[in-house]
């Protein structure tokens, strides 16, 4: 379940000046997750949503 706060958290990332602020950015898609994965970089928090899993 998704916080208040996260959601206003993962809103306010479309901001430059808040990923600046908190150097945290949205990444979407299985792509870019698995492309993260290979690289080694990690993640913070992740979120899913069980009715888009493909």
């Amino acid at each position: 379940m998704l916080t208040q706060n996260s959601e206003k958290l993962i809103r306010s990332l479309a901001q430059r000046k808040n990923r600046k602020k908190t150097g945290l950015f949205v990444a979407e898609g299985m792509k870019l997750v698995r492309d993260f994965v290979s690289a080694g970089i990690s993640a913070d928090i992740v979120y899913h949503i069980d009715e888009l899993d493909g």
